[in-house]
């Protein structure tokens, strides 16, 4: 009993060191466990996964359940500093684009196609795996992201403050991230997955890499916006920033390119030139115009978009309402202050007013 005892301690030892030499070496972009993390016994009876206690399926919100999951399973080796094949799984951001294109649930459900996750451990709990599943089946929802507190545990972006706007401020989370996010990392280009030329444009602390705070024309960024030809970004066919939104990028560097956010959305104003069109143009127009109009659709008109409000896509995306590709796509939701300004223009008729 005793030469038992010890082979398999020795084993375990053995082992152990096996799994911390292998856990973070990926051949393709995929999900990865915590390889220091101690596993618990497997539970057949659950699925496959680790047996654990204080799992709850009704509970899947990011903050509470799906953040603390990834960080426990998944950023030691999938963060951005060191992004596991590609990676970052550190923010809900990030969380998000891997959520909605299918390889979060796809590896740590073991699904055929996907590399099994966490990588050399425990599969998850099966409570786990239904609480990611259920909450990528509501949107994948930053449930901080839209409730105008200006907080977000989530490591998203939140996209309303408590503090008004100032008209004199140009404030990141409100104008200048969504522009970015709109006509910048859409698939191909600099999103976390593409990472085009090595750029990652979907946070700020990424962003800042090409910003030299109180200095617009001494910052990448903001050359590549007034270039002309092949040379400009976004590159054709996507649309260029206009004047009024290179001015807007200009004018945030200037003042010091803070990570800043107001709270400015007044649900009473809803008419289609006050606050739908500025909404889109910001948000939605960059992936979809006449010159590039993502998944065949065209927002950058009166006449397409009251199309898409009649037909239920644009409420139904913006919302995130389930049967519909939630948008904008890759990055938090709207304030619900602005989903609820186009559905009360919807509700009235959509007009060109």
């Amino acid at each position: 009993m005793r030469m038992k005892k010890v082979l398999s301690t020795t084993m375990l030892a053995a082992a152990g060191l096996l799994l911390m030499t292998v856990a973070c070496q990926h051949e393709v972009p995929v999900l990865a466990g915590d390889p220091l993390a101690p596993s618990s016994p497997t539970n057949p009876a659950n699925g496959g996964g680790t047996t654990t206690t204080g799992c709850d399926t009704l509970n899947f919100k990011f903050s509470t359940a799906i953040e603390p999951l990834l960080k426990n399973k998944c950023v030691s080796c999938h963060n951005a500093a060191s992004p596991g094949g590609g990676v970052d799984l550190s923010t809900y951001a990030m969380a998000k684009a891997f959520a909605l294109n299918g390889k979060l649930y796809g590896s740590i459900s073991y699904t055929a196609g996907y590399s099994p996750m966490p990588k050399g451990g425990a599969k998850l709990l099966a409570c786990e795996i239904t609480q990611v599943r259920k909450w990528i089946e509501a949107g994948a929802l930053n449930d901080l992201a839209g409730n105008g507190g200006g907080t977000n545990t989530g490591g998203g972006t939140p996209v309303l403050g408590t503090s008004p706007c100032s008209t004199d401020t140009i404030y990141f989370q409100n104008e200048i991230q969504p522009l970015i996010a709109s006509g910048c990392t859409t698939s191909g280009c600099h999103d976390a997955i593409t990472q085009a030329e090595g750029v990652n444009l979907t946070t700020y602390t990424n962003i800042m890499r090409y910003v030299s705070a109180g200095n617009a024309s001494g910052s990448k960024l903001y050359k590549v916006l007034v270039k002309t030809g092949n040379e400009r970004m976004p590159l054709p066919p996507l649309p260029a920033f206009t004047n009024d939104q290179i001015a807007k990028v200009a004018k945030w560097i200037n003042q010091g390119a803070q990570n800043n956010v107001c709270n400015g959305c007044d649900t009473t104003k809803f008419t289609y030139a006050a606050a739908v069109q500025p909404i889109l143009q910001t948000s939605c127009v960059g992936c979809h115009s006449t010159a590039s109009p993502g998944g065949g659709i065209d927002l950058s008109t009166y006449t397409q978009v009251k199309t898409y409000a009649l037909n239920g896509r644009l409420y139904g995306s913006i919302s995130h309402t389930p049967g519909y590709s939630a948008m904008p796509k890759g990055i938090a939701a709207m304030p619900a202050c602005q989903v609820l300004q186009i559905k009360k223009w919807i509700d009235a008729g959509s007009l060109n007013n």
